[in-house]
């Protein structure tokens, strides 16, 4: 499985018991940098949930687990982005294994709902940080 190759997935999987789906997750931050050993990367922050099948009294599903994901990605070789704005709503976060000259590398697609939209391919993904938030992506104040 192709998450088994990204570096970190094994903390994302232990926060919501499988790779969780993207549907409707929220792109919060997205940076891109040529410079670095490893570079040109990007950083991309995704506030992600699990959707339950329990309806709330104003008829919404609940959600829950709330999370900031922090993605790594490394070696870009090639991207294509458009709409980034103040609502950056993902339908689909997909990744595939792809080969680039004969080394193993990744193809990631942003399949927008709203906002963002692009795909790039990278030689290395690295799930950076898994940080629990409330329901506005917010990381709670430890007081």
């Amino acid at each position: 499985m192709v998450f088994d190759q990204i570096i970190g997935s094994e903390r994302l999987v232990a926060r919501f018991g499988v790779w969780p789906s993207f549907h409707d997750a929220e792109v919060v931050r997205f940076v891109l940098d040529r410079e670095g050993a490893n570079g040109p990367t990007g950083e991309m922050t995704v506030h992600v949930w699990v959707m339950t099948g329990t309806v709330d009294s104003r008829g919404y599903y609940v959600l829950e687990k709330h999370t900031l994901v922090r993605f790594l990605f490394e070696q870009i070789t090639s991207c294509q982005f458009s709409d980034f704005n103040q609502q950056s709503v993902l339908f689909d976060l997909e990744i595939k294994a792809e080969a680039v000259d004969g080394e193993a590398a990744f193809s990631v697609v942003l399949d927008s709902s709203y906002g963002l939209d692009g795909s790039f391919v990278c030689g290395r993904i690295v799930i950076a940080d898994v940080t629990p938030c409330d329901e506005k992506g917010q990381i709670p104040v430890k007081v």
